[in-house]
């Protein structure tokens, strides 16, 4: 089932295929506290995916200090053709059927667990999740394994 959250006047989807009402309730109290906090680092961190990237991971990261149901915090992309690279920030849910990856993907619009997002976004988003992602280092520059930041679109 999808529901649509508002966040700081951006209407994201949350596929709440796979999960309890508990952590449906964790993960939209999760995905609220990350966005806003990435907008207060940020004012437009929730406009471009190479913004949002270490803004939202620092604001996913500080939301789930302290808890341990939601575990490894990161940034993931698809950025091996910097024409249409994209980043989200996804975090590890521990549930009663072990650890699900859990995606935090305003600018593409998707929230929700990793596995269940093939028919609710694009196919090439969907093949950017699954097939063509890597984990993207924080606060490093693309040659460091950064986030690669395209300035043909800027």
């Amino acid at each position: 089932m999808i529901e649509e959250l508002l966040v700081e006047d951006k209407k994201v989807p949350f596929n709440t295929t796979g999960l309890n009402e508990a952590e449906q309730t964790l993960i939209r109290e999760i995905t609220r506290a990350t966005l806003v906090g990435a907008k207060e680092r940020f004012n437009y961190a929730l406009e471009r995916c190479t913004f949002f990237a270490d803004y939202g991971r620092d604001a996913l990261e500080e939301t789930l200090k302290g808890q341990e149901i939601g575990t490894n915090p990161h940034i993931e992309g698809d950025d091996l053709n910097p024409f249409t690279q994209h980043y989200w920030v996804a975090f590890d849910l521990r549930t009663s059927e072990g650890p699900v990856r859990i995606v935090i993907d305003p600018i593409f619009a998707y929230v929700g667990r990793k596995d269940q997002a093939q028919g609710v976004v694009r196919q090439d988003v969907y093949v950017s999740y699954t097939q063509r992602c890597r984990v993207v280092k924080p606060h490093k520059n693309s040659l460091e394994g950064g986030v690669r930041v395209n300035t043909m679109g800027i």
